[in-house]
This record gives C-alpha cells, structure tokens and sequence, in this order.
C-alpha cells in the first residue's frame, strides 16, 4: 500500500503544470531535473561497487536521523555510522 501511494505521488508530481513548464526553462538546475527524469529515472547505481559499499550508504543514511533525535552530536552521529559499518565487514 505504502509503495502504491509513494508511486502515484511522485507520478503525479511530475505531471504537475508548473513542474513542467520548470523543467522546459534553460536553467542549469531545471536542466538537471529534466536529465534525471528523462534519461537517468530508474537506472540508478545502488548495488554494492565494493564490500561493505551497502553497509556504509546504509548507516550513513543514519546519520541526520540520530542526530535530529538529539541524542548525540553531529560528531558522534559519524562515529556510530563509521564504527557500526566497520563492524559489519
């Protein structure tokens, strides 16, 4: 249920008129979202190019989350993602 919803949003957010006539402007950034939804949508790299390359996109995916939970300082939050992915090898 979660995936269908994800799914129609973001279909529909790139139909929406102004987001079109955005990504029709000559502007370096439109021109990048452009690239990303006509050329590069789904052929993302995301499989593991090294071992241990998942673990730590993983755990650095932590990083802002521990942080914001005010647990730990930002500092901190980058040990944990270093130490818990080194562990993992």
């Amino acid at each position: 249920l979660i995936s269908m919803f994800e799914e129609s949003l973001d279909d529909s957010c790139y139909e929406d008129e102004s987001y079109r006539e955005y990504l029709n402007d000559s502007e370096y950034m439109s021109l990048c979202a452009k690239t990303v939804i006509d050329d590069i949508q789904g052929k993302y790299f995301n499989y593991p190019v090294f071992k241990g390359s998942d673990k730590a996109r993983e755990n650095v995916g932590g990083i802002l989350t521990e942080y914001l939970n005010g647990k730990v300082t930002l500092e901190e939050a980058f040990n944990l993602a270093y130490n818990n992915t080194i562990k993992e090898l």
